[in-house]
């Protein structure tokens, strides 16, 4: 991941988190918080396999955000 794309991921986790705060269980609000915290410690180590590690997981956490927020398996 691009270091700008790094700091967009980060931004937008941030804002998704503080907006949906309210719909989303502790265990959602501490992942995505612990995914921000690892994002923003691996961002200055390029190239590092923690840091592909973490893109990965900002990803699945993401994927799951979508997932809980969006009721998308209500639609199937």
């Amino acid at each position: 991941m691009q270091p700008h794309t790094l700091e967009t991921s980060i931004r937008t986790l941030k804002s998704l988190r503080d907006t949906y705060h309210s719909q989303l269980d502790i265990r959602a609000v501490a992942e995505l918080n612990t995914v921000i915290a690892e994002l923003e410690i691996v961002s200055r180590q390029e190239g590092s396999e923690r840091r592909k590690v973490a893109c990965y997981r900002a990803f699945q956490v993401i994927a799951e955000f979508l997932r809980l927020v969006s009721n998308i398996q209500d639609l199937m």
